[in-house]
């Protein structure tokens, strides 16, 4: 823990460990997750100047995008990229069935 309480590290009861880094004003940006046999798996995310997570990666890869409404603040559609140096599959989604925003 750190000293605002959020996990730094953990390791669970089969060996994989989990530490997670934040920015300065405590949002979670990344993990690295290494499984006790087999390669780490990094997740980075990434976040807009309202707070909004915009962006996550994959090992540095791209894997969803979202967006948000300028007038409700509310998500309005995530983006799978799977351009080059992208992880995503290529699709688009509204987010829970709501409709645009």
């Amino acid at each position: 823990m750190n000293l605002l309480g959020r996990s730094v590290s953990s390791t669970d009861v089969w060996g994989t460990v989990t530490e997670n880094s934040y920015d300065v004003v405590g949002r979670l940006t990344g993990s690295v997750v290494t499984p006790p046999a087999g390669s780490a798996v990094s997740l980075g995310y990434s976040y807009n100047l309202d707070g909004e997570q915009t962006v996550e990666q994959l090992n540095g890869h791209d894997i969803a995008d979202g967006s948000y409404s300028s007038t409700t603040g509310r998500l309005s559609g995530i983006t799978y990229p799977s351009a080059s140096g992208a992880a995503g599959n290529g699709t688009s989604d509204l987010p829970y069935g709501i409709g645009p925003a």
